[in-house]
């Protein structure tokens, strides 16, 4: 008689792994911003990774009567 196996494991080791990935997904999920817009802070906001702005200012090319003309609005006016 063959033993059982769950995915290539023996049944409490499939356990083991299943309950370290569902405590995973639970701190992960509260941690996250759908958690804290729900929940709250737990005071887990430490393990939270803050998330960079990229900020590119447009190059201004030229100014025209005191405006200045960006290389964005030539881009934009020529694919117009």
């Amino acid at each position: 008689m063959s033993k059982r196996r769950y995915l290539g494991c023996s049944l409490p080791v499939f356990i083991s792994i299943l309950v370290a990935f569902l405590i995973l997904l639970l701190v992960g999920f509260l941690i996250g911003a759908l958690g804290e817009s729900v929940f709250g802070d737990f005071g887990l906001s430490g393990l939270s990774v803050h998330q960079p702005e990229i900020k590119l200012p447009a190059e201004e090319v030229f100014h025209l009567s005191g405006f200045a003309i960006t290389n964005t609005m030539l881009a934009a006016g020529l694919t117009v």
